[in-house]
């Protein structure tokens, strides 16, 4: 047998192989518009709820025109914001103290903006307010924050500081800080160019709301969504005017457990945190599939807060996939015995350029399963089927016992 036809029947088996793997994953969606080359597609929210649990049931498959099946490798992507802080020197040309308020002035660079000022104070308890003022020649002043607030609590229950004065990107040769409410103490000043890559987002809907004071002076509210999605950031807030300071707790959905009494509901901790009415009161953790999400706020002593849901979601995936051949392509998961593929590009990634986006994906589709034809037993009533085994059992006996009667 030469090696022509050794090398075409490895390609067959192969293509049977390939064609076989893509039979077993139960979900399909067609790919619209592959192009030669790199190519970017979206994933939907709702295939995740159909992923195994490590996600590694994910491929893409083409059938070319020869029938033949292909597969195209892919990097999976996250479209994260990703934030930049640039460290800005400036020199700090006096600091003094007027009528119980403590005064700074910087000297930045000429040609660089600011947009963050991080405040190291060495109190460890404070609540004081800052406004800060920007010149060009320390004559004129232009005020860019006025009345922030800055805070620090530091006891046996919490630890928690918030030093952090963000303002609209300012470009000035001179600023100048007014620290009142907190007596005279050593600052250090830290200046930055906070910026960020944009990134993709999908918000879903809460549905089915719910909010009560559990015991122990904590207060729980729970949420739904229409269906399970995957998600990576909460932001909360409350209809309270006046400042707070809480321990929260936010947990998931792991499974439900149906019992006599009723449905039994477990839950995975998301993250922990503060939820302050001084910040943003957003919280960011590892992306995770779920239908219901609890929020745990510690009160102490404090009345209950009226807590609601401003944002929740998660960056949106995509794959970034190499197309090296026409075919009609598609995208195939939900297998739970799949192993995470293993892809050359994967140790190339740097070399990817010229993407396609937006990559039509279609409908779910459920693929047929072929169904094993049962054989049936050719005795189905157990009284012949006992009838047959004595019998059998008779005439192996008599044959036995004739064999042990005539040796020979």
């Amino acid at each position: 047998m030469n090696k022509t036809v050794i090398a075409s029947l490895i390609g067959v088996l192969w293509i049977g192989l390939t064609h076989a793997q893509m039979e077993k994953y139960t979900y399909k969606r067609a790919l619209a518009n592959l192009d030669k080359g790199w190519n970017e597609v979206e994933l939907p929210p709702e295939i995740f709820k159909n992923l195994n649990s490590h996600w590694s049931d994910i491929r893409i498959y083409g059938i070319n025109a020869a029938g033949d099946t292909v597969e195209a490798p892919y990097l999976f992507r996250e479209k994260k914001e990703e934030g930049k802080l640039d460290r800005i020197s400036f020199k700090e040309l006096n600091a003094t103290t007027r009528e119980g308020s403590q005064y700074l002035t910087l000297s930045m660079p000429d040609s660089l903006e600011v947009n963050q000022l991080q405040l190291n104070l060495s109190e460890n308890n404070f609540d004081a307010r800052v406004d800060v003022e920007g010149s060009q020649d320390q004559k004129e002043w232009y005020s860019i924050v006025q009345d922030q607030r800055i805070l620090a609590i530091q006891n046996d229950q919490t630890r928690y500081r918030y030093t952090t004065l963000k303002f609209p990107t300012a470009k000035y040769r001179f600023l100048r800080l007014r620290i009142q409410g907190m007596k005279p103490t050593e600052v250090r000043v830290e200046a930055f160019k906070a910026g960020s890559e944009s990134g993709k987002y999908w918000n879903f809907e809460p549905q089915s709301i719910t909010s009560s004071s559990a015991e122990g002076k904590r207060s729980l509210l729970e949420f739904d969504l229409d269906e399970e999605y995957p998600i990576s950031f909460i932001q909360l807030g409350a209809y309270e005017d006046y400042d707070f300071h809480r321990k929260v707790t936010i947990k998931c959905l792991r499974d439900s457990i149906k019992t006599e009494k009723g449905w039994k509901y477990r839950y995975r901790n998301l993250t922990a945190g503060v939820l302050s009415s001084l910040e943003e009161n957003r919280y960011e953790f590892p992306m995770q599939v779920t239908g219901r999400v609890q929020v745990l706020v510690e009160n102490r002593d404090n009345a209950p807060l009226t807590l609601q849901v401003k944002r929740v979601g998660s960056h949106v995936n995509t794959l970034i996939t190499r197309i090296d051949q026409p075919a009609d392509y598609f995208l195939v998961y939900g297998w739970s015995k799949a192993s995470s593929p293993s892809y050359d590009i994967a140790h190339f990634s740097d070399t990817v350029s010229e993407v396609k986006e937006q990559i039509g994906v279609g409908e779910e589709q459920v693929q047929p399963k072929e169904e094993k034809e049962q054989l049936n037993p050719l005795i189905t009533d157990q009284k012949w089927l006992w009838a047959v085994m004595i019998l059998v059992i008779l005439i192996l006996g008599g044959l036995t016992l004739k064999m042990i009667q005539n040796p020979k």
